[in-house]
């Protein structure tokens, strides 16, 4: 094919879409004829469809061996029915026809796709917690045992292996394999949890897979899979095409990162960005919450204490946060997303807490401004995550953004009276209600940090007097789960609408299913509009409601998590709820 009519080609195809899309091999079968009716251009998938014509022939001899049906609208061809869609295009003058066949199951062609090549990265998420506590002759025994169980998984998908650190791995395999190791449920993650230390622990591993039109796209779009699969609390896989992420797995907890080396690294950085901006704003989620506020409210004594101004960007009210914001907006703390726009200069520090999304944020149109972003949060990480931020600290067991606050403030400075009583207690009631009276998603480092906030003068009465139901919030609770229903230790309720606002009264009403004994997860759906339904899931430990969650669209954590459903009907709703559930258990 001569250079020009290439060019003819690629500019044809970009009026109906992207050339790169028809050039994928697993494209629907493609090609273009010109003005005499001859075959000018076809992708990999029409070659393999009409069995690799060459250029140039008539477009009856390119479907000789066709029979065609319904007056030329389908075709069969190789045994497969196809629609035929003809798209008449013009460019310059000169008259071309674009034939598409797409199978009667709108399948696409994907006899090459079989043989192109994926990546796969795995990491061992706590190797070096699990070493730490293993004599050499134990560590290199499960060193073994974890070597050869990807091994043999290799060996299964006929992938080339190689290990490329102690706890890193690099496999690269054809396509059709994939499709094997999705319908086993990737159980290359329950066998290495199988593998027992000498003190009794397990391993766990973060897969990736990539899947691209080419080798270097596939390893791209594998070390973006691993970032999320990492950032999500690991033991789990993903699979990453370049425009969205599948996961798979997420059973269990790794063991919990007991050092704080990290934390101490990201409290250096912190001070030095801060010590370099002229002013400090911080910025969570719409709606925020004591966690939320409780944390900016660390932040904001930590850049007082190298002398920086900071302050909370906010607008409106928020239940349940309203006096912790009154007393801040009064010392100049809170100020405005409009009048935070107008003060941000290149030399401004956004911090962004309590969320990691973009579209979250009560003002996202500052993140593109940010010359300095820092991101520090608790949720797992998700494909549409801020990126480009100067400072990313992102721990998914950490029972709240307030607990990693106040351990960044005991390394920010040599000093350690950087927290005042208020400081600490908005620290300590973020945590307290984030982990619901530490009874959720607690680790020995959440304890640690509540006992840094009690010796910096935090209250536990006076917190739990702030965070405390009142009588009216308790009869909502008990109106919206009055007419649970148990099935096998779930708990579902739904209500029509409530007096309060449903967020908080779900939030409640299923902290409160789940303490009971005989419930293991516990599922509170509210009316929030005609066609939108709020979930609020909770679990103690049994049934991980985060996975439930994303498959209806939400997310959160593995005991705490929640969604919104787009359906008016209540039947409907339940349906998708149960739907979720029985995927996931």
């Amino acid at each position: 094919m001569m250079k020009q009519d290439m060019k003819v080609i690629s500019r044809l195809l970009e009026m109906e879409g992207s050339f790169d899309t028809y050039m994928n091999s697993a494209a629907i079968a493609t090609a273009v004829f010109d003005s005499e009716k001859r075959l000018l251009w076809q992708n990999p998938s029409f070659s393999v469809a009409t069995g690799g014509h060459s250029l140039g022939r008539h477009m009856d001899r390119v479907f000789s061996a066709a029979e065609w049906q319904e007056r030329k609208n389908r075709l069969i061809l190789g045994g497969v029915s196809y629609t035929v869609d003809r798209t008449p295009l013009e460019y310059e003058g000169n008259n071309y026809l674009l034939v598409r066949l797409v199978d009667k199951a709108t399948r696409t062609v994907d006899a090459n796709r079989a043989y192109l090549p994926i990546v796969c990265l795995m990491e061992v998420d706590n190797k070096k917690e699990l070493v730490r506590e293993l004599s050499l002759e134990e560590a290199a025994e499960l060193d073994y045992h974890i070597n050869r169980t990807i091994g043999e998984f290799a060996g299964e998908c006929s992938a080339l292996y190689i290990k490329t650190s102690g706890s890193t791995y690099f496999l690269c395999m054809y396509y059709k394999e994939l499709e094997r190791i999705r319908d086993g449920r990737f159980v290359i993650l329950d066998h290495i949890r199988k593998i027992t230390t000498a003190k009794g622990d397990h391993p766990t591993i973060s897969l990736a897979i990539g899947t691209g039109n080419t080798p270097a796209l596939s390893y791209k779009y594998a070390q973006k899979a691993l970032t999320m699969a990492l950032g999500r609390g690991g033991d789990q896989a993903v699979i990453g095409n370049g425009t969205e992420f599948v996961y798979y797995g997420g059973v269990q907890r790794a063991i919990e990162v007991k050092t704080r080396v990290k934390t101490r690294s990201v409290a250096r950085a912190l001070h030095s960005l801060a010590e370099q901006c002229d002013e400090v704003l911080i910025m969570g989620h719409r709606m925020p919450d004591l966690d939320c506020v409780g944390s900016a409210m660390g932040l904001i004594a930590c850049a007082k204490r190298v002398g920086k101004r900071a302050r909370f960007v906010h607008e409106g009210r928020s239940v349940g946060v309203d006096e912790a914001l009154l007393s801040m907006s009064k010392s100049g703390k809170v100020v405005s997303p409009a009048a935070a726009a107008l003060s941000m200069s290149d030399h401004t520090l956004l911090v962004i807490v309590d969320t990691q999304t973009e579209s979250n944020t009560i003002a996202h149109e500052l993140i593109s401004r940010a010359r300095n972003l820092v991101v520090i949060d608790h949720h797992v990480k998700t494909a549409n995550s801020i990126e480009g931020a100067t400072l990313y600290y992102s721990d998914p067991y950490a029972s709240s953004v307030c607990e990693m606050v106040a351990e960044i403030t005991q390394y920010f400075s040599d000093e350690t009276d950087i927290l005042g009583k208020q400081e600490a207690e908005a620290l300590l009631a973020g945590m307290t209600m984030d982990t619901k009276g530490f009874k959720y998603n607690t680790r020995a480092r959440t304890f640690d940090a509540a006992a840094f906030l009690k010796r910096s003068g935090a209250d536990i009465c006076d917190i739990h007097k702030e965070i405390a139901d009142d009588l009216a919030t308790y009869k909502q609770k008990i109106a919206v789960i009055k007419d649970v229903e148990v099935d096998g230790g779930v708990a579902i309720a739904y209500a029509a609408h409530t007096d309060g606002d449903p967020h908080l009264i779900g939030s409640k009403a299923a902290d409160m299913l789940a303490d009971m004994n005989d419930i293991d997860a516990a599922f509170v759906l509210i009316r929030t509009g005609a066609s939108s339904v709020v979930m609020k899931a909770r679990s103690l430990s049994a049934v991980n409601v985060e996975n439930i969650a994303e498959e209806l669209g939400g997310g959160g954590h593995s005991n705490m998590a929640a969604a919104v459903l787009k359906t008016k009907s209540k039947e409907e709703a339940i349906a998708m709820v149960k739907r979720a559930i029985d995927k996931n258990r």
